[in-house]
């Protein structure tokens, strides 16, 4: 599992007037590295308030202060004030290089969809665009939201069969024991 938050919801954050924004956790090559050839299966959230809609993304390497090329999408529909644990409906491999992963919400003022912890901030665990082009890091933004998304990925290993040994076929047996009537 790859995460930045604790595990604990204490806040959630959304954007005064309403709106669309995103928000994600940057997971570097000098991390990813040791994942290279594992999958990307699923991602877990923790929303507040239901968006709507509610767009889980993951993104390749860009740079250090934003994502590269979008490798998935989902719409999804979220659970209120609860941990959401959604299987990825395409894996996405993981190439030992950057990787961003998070989700886009629209929302009505007044509502706060996007779940954090109590923080303080790790590096790379609180990046927030309004616009999806500009990323910024939500404790600069705001001193006082020094926090992490509560944003969470697992990987699976990414199995490849490469060895043949030669099976041709299964065959059953014509006859043998009547397994239930031994005597």
């Amino acid at each position: 599992m790859i995460r930045y938050d604790n595990g604990v919801n204490n806040d959630a954050i959304g954007l005064t007037s309403g709106g669309t924004f995103q928000v994600a956790a940057y997971f570097p090559a000098a991390t990813m590295g040791q994942y290279a050839g594992m999958k990307l299966d699923q991602m877990e959230i923790y929303i507040n308030d239901v968006p709507s809609p509610c767009v889980l993304k993951v993104y390749g390497a860009g740079s250090a202060t934003s994502p590269g090329a979008l490798l998935h999408e989902q719409t999804i529909t979220p659970t209120g004030m609860s941990w959401n644990l959604i299987t990825l409906s395409n894996q996405v491999d993981i190439t030992g290089q950057d990787l961003w992963i998070g989700y886009q919400v629209t929302h009505t003022g007044g509502t706060y969809p996007a779940g954090s912890d109590a923080g303080p901030h790790v590096t790379n665990g609180d990046w927030i665009s309004t616009d999806g082009v500009v990323w910024d890091q939500l404790h600069v933004l705001a001193p006082s939201l020094d926090y992490n998304w509560n944003i969470a990925g697992y990987l699976v290993p990414g199995i490849t069969y490469t060895n043949d040994i030669g099976v041709q076929s299964l065959v059953s047996p014509v006859s043998g024991a009547d397994l239930g009537n031994e005597t």
